[in-house]
């Protein structure tokens, strides 16, 4: 009897494992990522001269939207230009379907826009991924040679990392991606890119990316949430009169107004050994 509830307790122990659904979180900065740190979705760029740029939050917290605002901000490495997006996520059990938008106030100067997936190689080293059907081999980690797998026109992308675990990439449109070992810059991952066209993001125009993401043992979805900070029975009361206690050394009274205007001396120079002012 003990032996039958230990072979059946081990069997349910098998299938709960086996079966568990891999949870993603969405971040404020538009990204996604499995909460076993598995992937990562995240909008990226390079400014001209390979210069990397990511996605920033707009808000610290997420108001429950169905949308997620985010932006890429170029700075004095660019023209200046700010890609405004919206990401967006629906799980419906067995998958989740991800898109994000973007737009810019100005037609940046940029050599790459794409949806970056981190694939750390302690996951998918020894393991394999499929392009519309045709299985490839990941490389082991070179730092002589970074890029590989680049293909245009992919409707269906599947990832499985070396102990099983299993991805699949639906997309909406053809995309084109490529692959990049981060060997070379001392990273662990490999970097997957979903290219966006440079052009899309003309002044008035959108780009889109927009993909149903799959694993074999379902998903769960955890949007960010909204943080209200409230008075509970642990916090401590604290008093705080306003003002300046008199006669204290934050109390300047006795010397406001004295030689006013400031700056009327002018600048302090040093002279010798000590200090003067300029007139």
């Amino acid at each position: 009897m003990k032996t039958t509830l230990l072979i059946i307790a081990q069997v349910l122990l098998v299938h709960f494992v086996c079966c568990a659904e891999t949870v993603f979180r969405a971040g404020t900065d538009g990204s996604l990522a499995s909460a076993d740190g598995s992937v990562r979705f995240h909008p990226r760029c390079f400014a001209k001269g390979w210069l990397g740029k990511d996605a920033r939050a707009v808000h610290r917290t997420h108001d429950g939207g169905p949308a997620i605002p985010f932006k890429i901000e170029f700075g004095k490495d660019a023209n200046g230009a700010v890609i405004s997006g919206r990401a967006g996520f629906l799980a419906d059990g067995t998958g989740i379907h991800a898109r994000w938008t973007l737009c810019a106030d100005r037609e940046p100067e940029m050599d790459q826009l794409y949806i970056g997936v981190t694939l750390p190689f302690e996951v998918f080293e020894g393991g394999s991924y499929e392009i519309d059907g045709k299985a490839f081999e990941f490389p082991k980690p070179n730092a002589e040679k970074s890029q590989f797998g680049y293909s245009s026109g992919v409707r269906r992308l599947g990832l499985c990392g070396r102990k099983g675990q299993k991805f699949v990439l639906e997309f909406d449109n053809p995309v084109a991606l490529m692959f990049q070992d981060g060997s070379p810059w001392k990273i662990s991952n490999y970097d997957l890119r979903l290219i966006l066209p440079k052009d899309a993001l003309k002044v008035g125009s959108l780009a889109e990316l927009g993909c149903r993401i799959s694993t074999s043992d379902g998903v769960r979805l955890v949007m960010p949430k909204k943080v209200t900070l409230a008075a509970g029975e642990e916090w401590l009361p604290f008093a705080a009169a306003p003002g300046v206690k008199k006669g204290s050394a934050l109390d300047f009274a006795s010397v406001c107004g004295v030689d006013a205007p400031a700056g009327k001396y002018g600048r302090v120079k040093r002279v010798g050994d000590h200090f003067e002012f300029e007139n």
